[in-house]
Parts: C-alpha cells; structure tokens; sequence
C-alpha cells in the first residue's frame, strides 16, 4: 500500500465520524434537521479523494524518478508535477486523466473496476458525485422545506465507492 492510501484511509475516519454524528443527532433530536452534516460529510469525502489523488501521483512521479534526482530531468518533471497540481482542482474522471496521462503515458481510468463496477461506469459515478459535490459547495440551502441534495444512501453509498476507487486505484499502482 502507498503512503497515500494509508493517509487516505486515516482521513476517512473524520468522514465516519461526521455520518455517526449525524445519527446521533437525528436518533436523539428528532426536532433537529442535521442535514448540513451530511452535506459536510460529503464534501468531506470528496475531498479526501481529491488529496488521495494529488498524493498517489506525487509518490508515484517521485518512485518514477528516483535515479534522476538533481538531473535536469528532474527538475524538469518536478516543476510541471507542481504546476499540474496547482491547477488541479476537481477530481473527477477528466481531470484524473489529464493530469496522469502525460506522465505516466496511459488513461488510468481504464483501469478502474471492480465487482459490478466496469471502467464506464466507475468514471460516470464518480463524475455524478463530484458534481453533487460542487453543487454542495456552490449553492446554499435556503429553502428547508424542498429535499435534501445529499440524501444518507447516497452519502453511504459515495464512502463505499470512494473507499473501493482508492483501493483499486492504489492496487493497480502497487507503491
């Protein structure tokens, strides 16, 4: 396993906490409406996979160019990683690829499946997740009585895939 997917399994955690949280207060309160921490929750998970992937491509250009260091090369590539990063900003399928493809000469997407979940489909759910993540972000709820954007399976269900991603993602690396 890379230092990436143990830091993101750790990060995970606070992702948890937040749904537990949650429980706790819609079991206790039923008056209270804590819709705001599965929002939370999800932004937060989104967010760890977006890290996951900024760090799983730092370690891996790094492994890549372990005898270079100092070289011109190096530096080179190093300087272009940390540019790529600094623009990156939405972890979805396009971006991902975008940002793997150069370096590592292949689409990584196309490596993404697992049980029921075929390289299609992987990039379709996690684009659908990353747009309600930025709908999440960048519009309030102002009206409470309409439903909810983030609704618990949902949220349950965007952990579960995230989880499996990085996991797929970090096996198909092997750091």
């Amino acid at each position: 396993m890379s230092k990436a997917y143990d830091a993101f399994n750790i990060a995970m955690q606070d992702v948890d906490e937040i749904i537990e949280i949650y429980d706790l207060v819609n079991r206790d309160h039923p008056d209270k409406q804590p819709e705001a921490l599965k929002r939370s929750a999800l932004i937060m998970a989104l967010t760890v996979w977006e890290t996951y992937v900024e760090d799983i491509f730092t370690e891996l250009v790094s492994s890549y160019l372990l005898g270079l260091r100092g070289s011109p090369v190096y530096q080179y590539i190093d300087k272009k990683v940390h540019n790529d990063l600094k623009t990156f900003n939405t972890p979805n399928s396009q971006n991902i690829k975008k940002l793997f493809e150069p370096i590592l000469n292949k689409d990584i997407t196309e490596a993404w499946s697992w049980d029921n979940f075929d390289p299609k489909r992987v990039r379709e759910t996690l684009n659908k997740y990353i747009s309600l993540r930025g709908d999440v972000v960048h519009r309030a709820v102002c009206d409470k009585q309409s439903g909810h954007p983030v609704k618990k399976d949902d949220l349950q269900k965007c952990v579960r895939f995230l989880r499996a991603l990085a996991r797929t993602m970090d096996d198909g690396f092997a750091c």
